[in-house]
């Protein structure tokens, strides 16, 4: 039949793709990954490349501002430097205001409660002395005792002074109403102060 090739023609077209398989050859382009690159072109183009310009001097004004940005930052230490020494000596003024306060003697320690200095509601000022003789006295304990001495109480009265006011031995032993009953007439509007230490 016309229509089905013969095996004659078969052969003839294997052995031609045969031939140009075989003959084919690859363009450069194809071959080559990349092209090779020169190295004096690669020199040449790092000299041309533009150096960066170099950085403008700060002009007066420039300059007088970073100078008023680092004295701002001096005064700032040196403020934060003070603060810190502040709260320290604060710290150690009220260390030894505590190592000043009277304790409490035996006597108290035998009334059960009282073991322990009691603390006062702080009334002071006005007609009785100033609170600030207060709290350098007793702390505002009712019954702080000094050992070094027989004052005692809210106001650190000596026994001598005291002197039974109220029907009560120690002014450690009265009431806060006692004690400042006594304090106000001792104080007297401010002509006693003389009577205690801390007052001046």
């Amino acid at each position: 039949m016309q229509g089905q090739p013969t095996p004659m023609r078969k052969l003839i077209a294997v052995g031609a793709f045969v031939a140009v398989a075989f003959t084919y050859q690859p363009s450069t382009a194809m071959r080559n990954d990349a092209a090779p690159i020169d190295p004096v072109l690669l020199n040449a183009a790092h000299r041309q490349a533009p150096t960066p310009a170099p950085r403008p001097a700060p002009t007066p004004t420039q300059q007088f501002l970073v100078e008023v940005q680092q004295a701002y930052q001096l005064v700032a230490y040196i403020d934060q430097l003070r603060a810190q020494h502040d709260t320290a000596a604060l710290a150690a003024l009220a260390a030894e205001a505590q190592r000043s306060v009277p304790q409490p003697r035996a006597r108290d320690r035998q009334r059960g409660s009282a073991s322990s200095p009691a603390s006062s509601g702080g009334r002071c000022g006005g007609d009785l002395p100033p609170c600030y003789v207060m709290e350098r006295e007793s702390g505002g304990s009712l019954t702080a005792e000094n050992s070094r001495s027989s004052a005692s109480g809210k106001w650190q009265f000596l026994d001598s002074t005291w002197n039974g006011y109220g029907g009560y031995a120690h002014a450690s032993d009265a009431p806060e109403t006692v004690q400042d009953a006594r304090a106000r007439e001792l104080w007297n509007g401010g002509a006693g102060c003389s009577s205690w230490s801390a007052c001046g």
